[in-house]
């Protein structure tokens, strides 16, 4: 019985813990815009992709919001209500926004016109009415282009390869 009730209270903990994510609503402002490469361009709504993370990894996006994440009008991106688990209502936390142009690269590793920049909030709200915008201590950003031209280490182990391929194939 005492085991019962053990794993009940810890299993109802886990629910609790759960419930108290904080919260935080994600989209830039009119002030806060995602411009193209030539810094003077918002970044185009069609072309516009981003993603917020969170310790290390992606934060999955509100799968009741209203409208899909994504960018809004031309420069300005809405990813709606996004929770972040392990945190509490009050809580601040840092998050970075990875930002590309996706017809360069279907994800921000593979986009060449890319940009990332990371901000801290004062604090999470629980409930359904987070903090409007992430506009406090975040600025604007440029999306940069990204080299896709290998290091010159690259083509040294390529080199390195085909030599072993070459001894291997004397050698027989």
């Amino acid at each position: 019985m005492k085991n019962s009730l053990l794993i009940a209270g810890v299993v109802l903990g886990g629910f609790v813990a759960a419930a108290q994510d904080g919260l935080l609503n994600v989209i830039n402002s009119s002030t806060t815009k995602v411009f193209d490469i030539d810094g003077t361009t918002p970044l185009a709504k069609a072309n516009g992709e981003f993603a917020v993370i969170y310790n290390g990894q992606p934060v999955a996006f509100n799968p009741k919001a209203t409208t899909a994440p994504g960018f809004a009008a031309a420069g300005l991106f809405n990813g709606g209500i996004m929770d972040f688990p392990g945190t509490s209502a009050g809580a601040g936390v840092s998050i970075t926004i990875e930002v590309w142009d996706k017809t360069t690269g279907a994800t921000y590793d593979t986009a060449t016109h890319r940009a990332s920049e990371t901000f801290t909030t004062a604090g999470l709200v629980a409930g359904t009415t987070p903090p409007n915008k992430i506009t406090p201590g975040w600025t604007s950003i440029t999306l940069g282009v990204v080299s896709t031209v290998p290091e010159p280490s690259t083509y040294a182990l390529a080199a390195l390869g085909l030599g072993g391929l070459f001894f291997v194939s004397r050698r027989k």
